[in-house]
């Protein structure tokens, strides 16, 4: 009986001295080590706060109408006046070449400031765009209305500014205006307004369906101001010697 206690006692002594060389695997938890792990924890908690607090400043300035307003207007003043002012430079009888030129300083223009404010706004800068978002239900019509306004508002105030810097209206201000004569290729073109507004129309619509697709409806991420720009290049690669491809309102009333 002694000897069998005796065995049961070193039995359950292996099993405690396993149980306790199993402990010691783990390494002791010293206060130095718990000071780090506060430290690593209040930082992480710092980093969320911070995102947080981006993220509702993003969504305050989002609701706020002022800013959208303010990013319309200065987005519509650079589309016209550099636009504008690069057609007014090229000049109507500089062929393809110019044209190009003009085509890519629209389109540049256009994916900067869509990256610049489309946060903000969405980076319409034209109201056929503001008309197709609102039909599409992304907007409201007061703020439709408001966009509008301010894009109007924008593109007067590029077309003073460059009657001044370029000395009144002799250059044309990049005024478009309907081909008469054009040659192309052995004949000449002469666009009636109803072709003209056919264009326009074509055109306004590629530019629309482009906006809705990458930039409202989110499918192109961060290369929706690419895809933005690069429509506008091809439209007035097409459309700029038959009807100045304006398919903007400010673009071709205010000049």
């Amino acid at each position: 009986m002694r000897r069998a206690a005796k065995r049961k006692t070193l039995f359950i002594g292996g099993r405690g001295l396993a149980r306790f060389a199993g402990r010691q695997a783990v390494p002791p938890v010293t206060p130095g080590g718990l000071s780090h792990r506060r430290i690593v924890l209040l930082r992480d908690a710092d980093r969320a706060a911070r995102a947080a607090r981006t993220q509702l400043l993003e969504i305050e300035m989002s609701n706020s109408v002022a800013p959208k307003l303010l990013a319309e207007f200065i987005g519509t003043f650079a589309l016209v006046f550099i636009g504008a002012g690069a057609a007014s430079i090229v000049g109507g009888g500089a062929g393809l070449g110019g044209i190009t030129a003009v085509a890519f300083a629209h389109g540049l223009t256009v994916m900067v400031f869509v990256c610049a404010y489309g946060s903000i706004s969405g980076g319409h800068v034209n109201p056929a765009v503001t008309v197709g978002v609102l039909a599409a239900g992304a907007i409201t019509a007061a703020e439709a209305a408001g966009y509008i306004v301010s894009q109007i508002a924008g593109g007067v105030a590029a077309a003073l500014l460059l009657r001044i810097v370029l000395g009144g209206v002799a250059t044309g201000l990049g005024t478009p205006e309907l081909a008469h004569g054009l040659v192309i290729g052995g004949t000449t073109v002469t666009t009636t307004p109803a072709s003209g507004f056919t264009i326009e129309a074509v055109l306004a619509f590629f530019l629309v369906t482009v906006v809705l697709s990458t930039a409202v409806a989110g499918r192109a991420a961060h290369l929706a101001p690419v895809a933005i720009g690069l429509t506008l290049v091809l439209n007035i690669l097409m459309g700029g010697a038959l009807t100045g491809a304006a398919f903007n309102p400010p673009a071709r009333w205010v000049r």
